[in-house]
């Protein structure tokens, strides 16, 4: 088997689209080698796995996505009041929090800070959730 140029591996695995420019080889390059990763891991715990070609597809899939996902400006503008925080008063703290809940993956995190009244932090908690937005949700309803 001969030697090939890294242009002849692009156009074999990009699907021969030279119009691409180099970032989106270096992206596709790299999520290929993250798929053959995933792919070696699974082989070795014995877990089912892609086909070559399909992991060839799902990579050049993936980082099409995340090109049109970065051009495009559709997503949610939010506007927010200018804040500032103020410190607590002497021999007290201040606790701040907020949370973040994705819907599309079924996610949600808060974190939480707790200040001196030298603006130090004293003590920090952050936690995800992962697949129980519905329950979450449930929750913060009930309980507030």
């Amino acid at each position: 088997m001969g030697s090939r140029s890294s242009g002849e591996y692009f156009s074999t695995v990009g699907g021969g689209d030279d119009s691409m420019d180099s970032g989106f080889h270096v992206a596709l390059f790299s999520t290929i080698s993250w798929c053959l990763w995933q792919r070696r891991n699974r082989l070795r715990e014995n877990q089912p796995t892609w086909l070559l070609k399909e992991d060839r597809d799902r990579a050049r899939a993936l980082v099409l996505e995340f090109f049109e996902a970065c051009q495009s400006d559709s997503g949610p503008s939010v506007s927010a009041a200018p804040v500032c925080w103020s410190r607590p008063s002497e021999g007290f703290y201040k606790v701040n929090f907020d949370a973040a809940l994705f819907e599309s993956s079924g996610c949600a995190g808060i974190g939480v800070a707790i200040r001196d009244s030298d603006g130090e932090i004293i003590a920090a908690l952050s936690q995800s959730y992962v697949d129980n937005l519905r329950k979450l949700k449930s929750q913060i309803v009930w309980e507030n």
